[in-house]
């Protein structure tokens, strides 16, 4: 056992100093969260290596690089991270990384964060004044699209015409995407939707959707008491709807609560993006899709 520890110290420490000293960049880029990996994957085709360092179903909110994460991230050319508030981690490795690390919220204006109300889902994690997850906005996509875009121009020159070509396509797709969303109401409709889980979809108010949170109190992390229920039965008869939002990642006991609470409940998934669902293939889903799954999703409570 001893000999064991001594030689897993070691591995730790050849890791670490691979990173101090390696200054040779890999032919590849890094990315923290689904958004940049699918637009990276999709430019950088035949060109480079694109990892992505979520698991499937992993929240970004939990994550912290692996020693031999940590290696890749100081090797890569570039690493596109979504901000320090959802990858805090990343002042880690500013010392040590060889290729530019790209912050895409830096010209994406951040709506302010949700404040606790009757109806407004709780916010478990602690993002300060400012919400985050701005990747669920397919307008922001666009901003993301051109960062990304343009920092691959910079890295491989020779690759341009190629670049903006698959540029144009993907700007073209995520256009249509706004579109969609836009369309989605009328210009004087509202529309409020019930979601049990983590609220990652403030975002979506810019198109009148509103995502409540099934009760007052609301976290993903505690069981519903009897009045809880009961104040959710009435949310639901007052926006006489039976859909309930969920997601595959959260807790599945609080939503077997939920649905046992009222008959004829109808349950549809939406989905984070952050990373992609077990049910979902990452080597063939993208970023565009999942976007129009999640409107598709929304647009049965019409």
């Amino acid at each position: 056992m001893k000999k064991y520890f001594l030689i897993t110290i070691a591995s730790f420490a050849m890791m670490l100093a691979s990173c101090q000293t390696n200054t040779t960049l890999e032919n590849n880029v890094v990315t923290t969260l689904f958004p940049q990996y699918s637009i990276a994957r999709h430019l950088l085709d035949g060109i480079a290596d694109v990892t992505f360092l979520l698991e499937a179903g992993q929240s970004p909110h939990d994550f912290e690089p692996t020693p031999s994460q940590v290696v890749s991230l100081n090797r890569a050319k570039a690493v596109f991270y979504t901000s320090e508030i959802v990858e805090p981690w990343i002042h880690n490795v500013e010392d040590t990384a060889r290729g530019q690390l790209i912050d895409l919220s830096s010209n994406i204006t951040l709506l302010e964060g949700h404040e606790d109300h009757e109806t407004s889902l709780e916010d478990d994690h602690d993002h300060g004044d400012e919400d985050p997850h701005y990747w669920i906005d397919p307008a922001n996509a666009l901003l993301m699209l051109t960062t990304i875009s343009e920092t691959l121009i910079e890295l491989f020159p020779e690759e341009e015409v190629i670049l903006r070509s698959r540029e144009e396509t993907l700007r073209t797709g995520l256009s249509e995407v706004v579109t969609a969303y836009e369309d989605l109401l009328d210009p004087d409709q509202e529309l409020d939707i019930v979601f049990a889980g983590h609220n990652a979809f403030g975002y979506l108010e810019t198109y009148g959707i509103h995502v409540l949170s099934p009760y007052a109190g609301f976290s993903d992390d505690v069981l519903p008491t009897a009045q809880s229920l009961a104040d959710f039965v009435t949310q639901m008869e007052e926006l006489n709807t039976l859909i309930l939002y969920v997601s595959s990642t959260d807790n599945q006991t609080i939503i077997e609560a939920l649905i046992a609470a009222l008959d004829g409940i109808e349950t549809v998934e939406i989905f984070a993006i952050a990373s992609v669902p077990r049910s979902l293939d990452l080597s063939t889903v993208t970023y565009e899709e999942m976007l129009m799954l999640n409107l598709e999703a929304i647009a049965e409570s019409l």
